[in-house]
């Protein structure tokens, strides 16, 4: 394969990481009001749960380039759709 087809399929595929991570983001702002309301979280409370979801993301990002590179070989596009555990409430 040469590389400027290489370079294309991964744009291609960086963008489509882009505009479903800014799609599930768009589709979730908008509902928290509602969740806030549903669960009776005071403001405080919301506040922490979603700085809960901001602070485990950044060891969730950090520890893919460490696997990718021994098992994956450069599909770390594929990543972001692999499932995480779930959140406590």
């Amino acid at each position: 394969m040469s590389s400027s087809v290489r370079t294309r399929r991964s744009t291609v595929a960086l963008w489509i990481v882009f505009f479903v991570n800014g799609a599930v983001l768009a589709s979730w702002a908008p509902r928290i009001p509602q969740v806030k309301s549903e669960l009776s979280l005071t403001d405080g409370q919301m506040g922490w749960a979603l700085l809960g979801v901001a602070a485990g993301s950044v060891p969730r990002s950090q520890a893919p380039p460490a696997s990718c590179g021994r098992y994956l070989r450069g599909r770390y596009a594929l990543l972001p759709l692999s499932p995480s555990p779930p959140h406590s409430p």
